[in-house]
C-alpha cells in the first residue's frame, strides 16, 4: 500500500470515527492565540498514527499540530504532517461546515508528493499526487473566472490582527466586488481547488498543518505562492504564509492588493 493510500485510509477511518461517535469534545487547554486543543484533536492524531504504524512501520517522521516535537522513527523515508482536526473551536460549538482532518506527505528534502484532506461535514475526501487532484474520486478543477466581481474568497483574519487585516485586505477586495468570508484552514484551498471558492488567502505566517489544502489545489491547477508572491517553502521547521487563487489572472489581483497595501 503506498503512502499516500494508506493516509486516504487513516482519514476515513477519523471521519467515521466522528460519525459514528457523534463525538462530544471538549476543551483540554488553550495553545498559542487562543487556538483550542480537545480531545478530540488527541483520539484523532491517535487513531491516525495507529494506522499509520499498522502498515508503515518506522518510514516516516510525524509532524502532529498537537504534537509539541516530531515524532521520529528509525529509518523515515517521509515527512508526515498531520492537523487531525482543524478548525477546532468551530467543532466544539456545532459548527462542522468548515472542520477538517489533513495529511501532508514530504520526501526528506521538504518536497510535497501527496496530500489527504477530510471533509468532516460532508464524509468525503480530497487527495493529490503529482497526477493531480481528486474529490471522492473525481478529478477536480479550479474555477476558469478570470475577474474578482463576485468571485468567494476566503481570508483568514484572526483576532489579534483583524481590524488591520479588514482595512488593508478584505475592504479593498469587497470593492472591487468580491464577496469574503473570514474563514480558514486547508477545506477552504480545497474549496479553491474544485471551483467552489476563487482565492483563499493565509496573510499571517502559519505552520505546514494548513497547507494540505494549497498543496491539492496547485495540483489541481491553482496558482499557490506566499503573499508575496514566492514559492511555498515546505519546511516543516518554518512557517509561512499563503495565496491559493484558481488562476494567474486571480492571483495577480490579489497579490497587487497586498503589494499596493505594504502589507508585508
Amino acid at each position: 500500500m503506498t503512502l499516500l493510500k494508506l493516509c486516504k485510509t487513516s482519514v476515513s477511518k477519523a471521519l467515521q470515527y466522528i460519525k459514528e461517535h457523534e463525538f462530544q469534545p471538549t476543551a483540554i487547554y488553550y495553545k498559542q492565540n487562543d487556538n483550542l486543543v480537545s480531545d478530540c484533536d488527541i483520539k484523532l492524531q491517535n487513531l491516525i498514527l495507529e494506522t499509520l504504524l499498522q502498515e508503515s512501520p518506522e518510514e516516516f517522521m510525524l509532524y502532529s499540530e498537537e504534537l509539541e516535537k516530531p515524532k521520529i522513527f528509525p529509518n523515515p523515508k517521509y515527512k508526515v504532517i498531520l492537523d487531525p482536526l482543524d478548525q477546532t473551536s468551530s467543532f466544539i460549538y456545532g459548527n462542522l461546515e468548515f472542520t477538517s482532518t489533513s495529511i501532508l506527505i514530504l520526501d526528506m528534502e521538504n518536497n510535497p508528493i501527496g496530500a489527504v484532506v477530510g471533509d468532516i461535514n460532508d464524509q468525503k475526501i480530497y487527495y493529490a499526487n503529482k497526477n493531480g487532484a481528486w474529490y471522492n474520486r473525481k478529478k477536480i478543477r479550479p474555477s476558469e473566472k478570470t475577474d474578482l466581481l463576485e468571485a468567494k474568497i476566503a481570508v483568514y483574519a484572526e483576532k489579534y490582527s483583524r481590524k488591520y487585516l479588514y482595512n488593508k485586505i478584505i475592504f479593498p477586495l469587497m470593492e472591487r466586488g468580491a464577496r469574503v468570508v473570514n474563514n480558514g484552514g486547508s477545506l477552504f484551498a480545497c474549496r479553491v481547488a474544485d471551483g467552489r471558492f476563487h482565492a483563499a488567502l493565509e496573510p499571517k505566517p502559519v505552520g505546514l498543518y494548513e497547507f494540505a489544502g494549497a498543496y491539492i489545489a496547485e495540483m489541481a491547477g491553482c496558482i499557490v505562492t506566499d503573499i508575496e508572491g514566492n514559492k511555498i517553502d515546505y519546511n516543516p521547521e518554518q512557517k509561512s504564509t499563503y495565496i491559493v487563487a484558481s488562476n494567474l489572472d486571480v492571483h495577480k489581483q490579489v497579490l497587487g492588493i497586498f503589494e499596493k497595501q505594504r502589507y508585508y
